[in-house]
């Protein structure tokens, strides 16, 4: 009876044993059959797929064309897109105005026009008499020019905060331009002390630089445009990066203020002149310490108001 109840006992085992097996030849047949159709179907389409392009080689011209013309009829082309509205203005990005390219020659030609002048001004007054400077032409000329490169110098400054102010990027370049034409007339104030003030005598101008304070101030102010001059170009900028670039170029603010008291100094009575030089180099030097004391107190550094 043991035995007997024994075998009863296993053949539900051996029962659910073949159906396992039933049950995975059966999932075995049906992944082949899926694959054995997935591959009669790769087949066909690509059958299908060669017939369509030999049928499209072996139609005549008349047939393609009848085909394109239908396909342009009913579907738009594919290239077709349909077009965006047009984006709204950023308000904030700098107005992209592309000036005239003859307006930096003309700029150019403006800017020598008081070189010309004071030139022909000189030759007048000493080879035929004339009193196109006054009484005293040499210190006319050397006051002139001394104005002129403090007027150039001025521009140079006054373009950072129009370009700020008026959002025209394009007026950046003109930054280098007044620059060198203030140095220009730099180099031509000295060459007019040297050449005709002392006439060339190394050492009265030695003495001068040592004893007249105005005049040193003036030297110094003059030795501190040579580096910028020389470092003006791009391959410079590239040189030296932006950040030593920039750094060393802060030494115009220097040179103005130096240029500044020299000819305040030099000044013997009128000083209406180089008081209303001094409140524009006041407005244009106060701007950028407001502009950097505001980027200070933005990036939370300590110590700042």
């Amino acid at each position: 009876m043991a035995i007997q109840g024994a075998r009863e006992g296993a053949r539900p085992e051996v029962g659910s044993a073949e159906s396992a097996e039933s049950a995975e030849s059966a999932e075995s047949a049906e992944s082949a059959d899926s694959a054995e159709s997935a591959e009669s179907v790769e087949s066909a389409d690509a059958e299908e797929s060669v017939e369509s392009a030999e049928s499209a080689e072996s139609a005549p011209a008349g047939a393609l064309e009848a085909r394109a013309g239908g396909a342009a009829r009913g579907a738009p082309p594919e290239n077709h897109t349909t077009p965006r509205p047009p984006s709204p203005p950023n308000q904030n990005r700098a107005l992209r105005t592309i000036p005239p390219r003859w307006l930096h020659a003309l700029v150019l030609c403006v800017a020598t026009l008081p070189f010309l002048y004071v030139a022909a001004a000189i030759a007048s007054d000493f080879f035929q008499g004339t009193r196109f400077l006054g009484s005293n032409p040499i210190k006319e000329a050397e006051h002139f020019t001394g104005k002129w490169t403090l007027r150039f110098l001025a521009l140079s400054l006054v373009v950072t905060p129009a370009v700020r102010l008026l959002r025209a990027g394009w007026l950046i370049r003109y930054r280098r331009t007044f620059g060198l034409i203030a140095f220009a007339y730099a180099c031509t104030h000295l060459v007019i002390y040297a050449a005709l003030d002392v006439e060339l005598t190394w050492r009265d101008m030695v003495e001068d630089v040592a004893k007249r304070l105005y005049i040193t101030i003036g030297m110094m102010a003059l030795a501190l445009l040579v580096p910028l001059a020389v470092t003006s170009t791009k391959g410079w900028i590239r040189r030296l990066g932006n950040r030593r670039w920039s750094a060393l170029h802060r030494l115009v603010y220097a040179s103005a203020v130096l240029g500044l008291v020299h000819y305040w100094m030099s000044v013997k009575k009128d000083v209406t002149e180089p008081a209303i030089f001094a409140l524009v180099f006041a407005v244009l030097l106060g701007w950028r310490v407001r502009r950097w004391a505001g980027a200070r107190h933005r990036s939370g550094v300590p110590g700042t108001a």
